[in-house]
Parts: C-alpha cells; structure tokens; sequence
C-alpha cells in the first residue's frame, strides 16, 4: 500500500457552512477507509468564491479553523495572484503556519521564482508542469526538496 496519502479539497464557498464541509469529507474518507495523511485546501478560482474579500476571508477562516480544530493536518494550495484576487491583499495573512503549496508553471523545479505573500516566507512545495504523461493518464508534476 501507500505509506502516504494526501488530498485536497476545493471548497464550496457559496454553499456556506465550511466547518460542515470539511466534516462531510471527513466522513467520506472515513466511510471510505481513506487514511489522509494531509488534507490541501485549494484555493484558488475568483469565479468559485463569493465576490467579498470580507466573506472571502470569513469562509476560509473557517475552513482553516475546523481542520486545525480537529486536529487535522492541513497546507495551503494557492498562488500569489489567486491569493490577492480572492483575499484583496498578499499581505493577508491567516494560515501561514501551515505548509504552502503553488502553481506556477514554468518547467522549473525550483523556489526561485516565488514571492512571499499571505505571511509565507519560503513554499514546501511547486506545481511546475502540467505535461505528466503516462499509460494514457495525464497528470501535474511537483517538485519540493522533501519530495
């Protein structure tokens, strides 16, 4: 079997309810016998939020909130420029204690291309190719130096 599993979840900010959302996936994994080492929140996709900043960043709070709440491992999926659109600002932060995981496609499996932003200093992971390709399967390629 896998030693280590992670997921990611793209919420649903206008469902609402982000601490319920996170307890629906949980019961899924656990319906499930999923093991989730680490649980990512995507976030990303302006046209998936809600239109406020301020309900923007009350709805991610709360996700980040549940997860630490139950004791979950948790990252953080997003890129500068997501961050900024949904959030108004790189300069908010909430989260940053946790690991921060970006896109940027470049080819490049390095960090030096990253800007701080949202209280990260430094990522723990790069999404740098969207060109993984095998047995018919198309997939993204990441890089981190712990990888």
């Amino acid at each position: 079997g896998m030693k280590r599993v992670a997921a990611y979840m793209f919420p649903c900010p206008p469902c609402h309810n982000p601490g319920g959302q996170v307890k629906t996936l949980l019961s899924y994994f656990e319906a499930h016998h999923v093991n989730v080492d680490t649980l990512w929140l995507d976030i990303e996709g302006t046209q998936y939020w809600l239109g406020s900043t301020t309900l923007n960043r009350q709805f991610y709070e709360g996700l980040v909130s549940e997860c630490q709440a139950l004791g979950l491992k948790i990252g953080v999926y997003t890129s500068l420029s997501q961050w900024s659109a949904i959030f108004g600002s790189t300069s908010y932060v909430y989260g940053n204690n946790h690991p921060l995981w970006y896109p940027h496609y470049d080819g490049a499996p390095e960090f030096n291309d990253f800007a701080a932003f949202g209280g990260w200093s430094s990522p723990t992971y790069k999404q740098f190719s969207d060109a993984g390709k095998k047995c018919g399967v198309s997939y993204d390629i990441n890089w981190g130096p712990n990888l």
